[in-house]
């Protein structure tokens, strides 16, 4: 994986993890708009980025001391995740399916498309769900909260002292 972030060697372990962090939320973030299209690759990417930034999040929380404010931003990406997983998961579901199909007798064929049908119904409600939960992230800004607390700029109260300070 390839880093976009230009990270000087002799910086402070938090501020490599504060540049690490704002990249995957960002990443993350780009793909919100092919959701609310329905792109079926756009709720892929954004769950594998929410799921690569969750994994930066645990590897660096230790830097952080505001442990309440991130558990909540912890939360809030694992919510989205879970959302997007189980959309993902129907769309996967009704590809398998529709794979099934051409080697599939008449009868069978009549029994997956029930079963097609089904997800896709399936898949609405859920969509509904996770569109009206990203909604109710950006109404609460969800993203600016986010970046506020990662960023290099902030008045450092979420900083743990003397921690990272030293080169490696």
């Amino acid at each position: 994986m390839k880093w976009k972030t230009n990270l000087d060697k002799a910086a402070p372990a938090i501020e490599a993890a504060r540049a690490i962090i704002t990249e995957k939320f960002k990443e993350a973030i780009s793909h919100a708009s092919g959701v609310y299209e329905e792109d079926v690759e756009a709720v892929h990417d954004y769950r594998v980025a929410l799921r690569r930034l969750w994994a930066a999040l645990k590897v660096f929380e230790y830097l952080f001391d505001d442990k309440d404010e991130l558990r909540q931003l912890l939360r809030k990406t694992r919510k989205l995740a879970r959302r997007l997983g189980t959309v993902r998961d129907l769309d996967v579901m009704i590809e398998q399916l529709k794979t099934l199909k051409n080697s599939a007798t008449e009868a069978e064929i009549q029994l997956l498309d029930l079963l097609i049908e089904d997800c896709k119904r399936k898949k609405k409600k859920r969509f509904a769900r996770l569109v009206k939960f990203m909604k109710s992230l950006e109404a609460e800004s969800f993203d600016h909260e986010f970046i506020r607390f990662f960023s290099s700029h902030s008045n450092q109260q979420n900083l743990r002292p003397n921690i990272g300070s030293e080169v490696f």
